[in-house]
């Protein structure tokens, strides 16, 4: 059998971007990578102040992957990690699924989560785009 027969297996990378580490996820995660993310968001949390889990090349994570995720969140106050997940995608519906999307800060694009370079919890400011920015008018 060949590799395109068969599920693409869960990879995850991770990219140096400015202050930002960038944790990409890759194919299907579940609870044979549950350790793996464990550990390197585990090590990435003590390497740089802003981790961001990048879930847009997901195409399955199950809701050991999503515990795992909340968990290293929770770890830190403020929070260093935000989340990447474009809409109508899986992990993007196991987030809402599970409650967690008004939680965590989540981005629908990587772009806008490196150009957010504040740490903190969703709801001050850090997090998502709500179009509420400062607007001068004149």
């Amino acid at each position: 059998m060949n590799d395109e027969a068969s599920p693409q297996r869960g990879q995850i990378t991770v990219e140096r971007h400015g202050v930002v580490l960038i944790v990409a996820f890759r194919g299907e995660h579940d609870v044979a990578t549950a350790d793996l993310v464990r550990d390197l968001l585990d090590e990435a949390g003590r390497e740089v102040d802003i981790i961001v889990v990048d879930l847009t090349a997901v195409t399955f994570m199950d809701s050991t992957i999503v515990g795992v995720l909340f968990t290293a969140y929770q770890a830190d106050t403020p929070p260093k990690i935000r989340f990447v997940a474009a809409p109508h995608t899986q992990p993007r519906d196991m987030l809402t699924m599970t409650g967690l999307d008004p939680v965590l800060p989540l981005y629908d694009r990587l772009e806008d989560a490196l150009g957010d370079q504040e740490v903190g919890e969703p709801g001050n400011g850090a997090g998502r785009d709500d179009g509420a920015g400062d607007q001068d008018e004149g």
